[in-house]
């Protein structure tokens, strides 16, 4: 697609998302006629809509997924988390890369590869971004039965039961437990972790965002989110943790485990915590994503050979 005139490529993002050039609004309009409603010119006279508005913003994720994944049905519950599908297709691509070794190496593709999502919420935005770009199986898990309701309905009306299971975590604090049986192989494991540690952080940080976007304190989540979604004790820190924790044991049956650290400062705890697990690898992915920066922490416990072995076993 080429760029739009009065727009700038976005570089920060990775070079396979179709989502560095500025929005192509009349093809995403075709693709959900609400949306022209929501659009409006800002100062330099581009056209762009409110992302204050927490309707915009959802009708503008309908009609990306379904102009460049044709995603034919996505919705979610009022107040949830709504993703931004261009930041999460980054974390699907970068951790592609990781699957093929190397830039220049060829990335697996088809439905041998399996991910397992941790959290995958109503939105289910990975498990469906890495069926439509890659056309990867995938399992997602949530605690929360409205997430897990709206997931599975989603699932079937983009008829996709073949390749997205969706599971539930019956027991808080468990990751990997009563989800993954022994007889199940994942390639990779994503999450987009919980990274409040209460409910005051939370709203200081809905705060700054408001204020970010002009409004001033504002009236609520543009991106939604509910209280398992966002609030975990003892914030990311914690719950990443505890994903270390159980990818150990489970360290035969996951090849990549990774996931999004949002605080950069976390990461030198976190790396502490993994090397007394002792992992073969540890990578930092670092992602750009407009003014915010974030990073995807990985490790596996698979050294060349075991992963050479894993590979000729699962792919070929």
């Amino acid at each position: 697609m080429a760029t739009p005139k009065n727009s700038t490529e976005k570089i920060n993002l990775h070079p396979r998302n179709k989502h560095r050039n500025a929005y192509d609004f009349q093809s995403l309009i075709k693709a959900v006629p609400q949306l022209k409603k929501c659009i409006t010119e800002n100062k330099a006279g581009v056209k762009t809509i409110k992302f204050s508005d927490p309707i915009s913003v959802i009708l503008l994720n309908r009609a990306l997924l379904k102009h460049h994944y044709k995603i034919q049905h996505w919705n979610i519950p009022k107040g949830f988390l709504c993703p931004p599908v261009p930041g999460r297709a980054d974390y699907i691509h970068y951790v592609a890369d990781l699957l093929s070794g190397g830039k220049d190496q060829l990335i697996p593709k088809g439905n041998k590869i399996n991910i397992f999502d941790i959290g995958t919420g109503s939105n289910l935005i990975y498990p469906l971004l890495a069926n439509k770009i890659y056309g990867w199986n995938a399992v997602g898990t949530d605690i929360d039965p409205n997430s897990l309701s709206n997931a599975t309905l989603l699932v079937k009306e983009n008829k996709l039961k073949k390749a997205i299971k969706i599971k539930t975590q019956t027991k808080k604090g468990r990751i990997f437990h009563d989800c993954i049986q022994p007889e199940e192989f994942y390639d990779l494991v994503v999450c987009n972790p919980p990274f409040h540690l209460t409910e005051k952080e939370a709203n200081k940080g809905t705060e700054r965002k408001w204020r970010n976007l002009g409004k001033g304190k504002g009236g609520g989540l543009n991106f939604g989110g509910k209280k398992n979604e966002l609030i975990y004790p003892g914030g990311e820190m914690d719950f990443i943790q505890k994903i270390m924790t159980e990818s150990k044991i489970f360290e035969r049956q996951i090849l990549w485990c990774t996931t999004l650290v949002a605080k950069e400062a976390h990461l030198p705890k976190l790396k502490r915590k993994l090397s007394k697990l002792e992992p073969k690898e540890v990578r930092v992915i670092k992602m750009g994503q407009g003014n915010k920066q974030s990073r995807i922490l990985a490790w596996t416990f698979m050294d060349t050979r075991q992963m050479a072995a894993w590979k000729k076993f699962r792919w070929v």
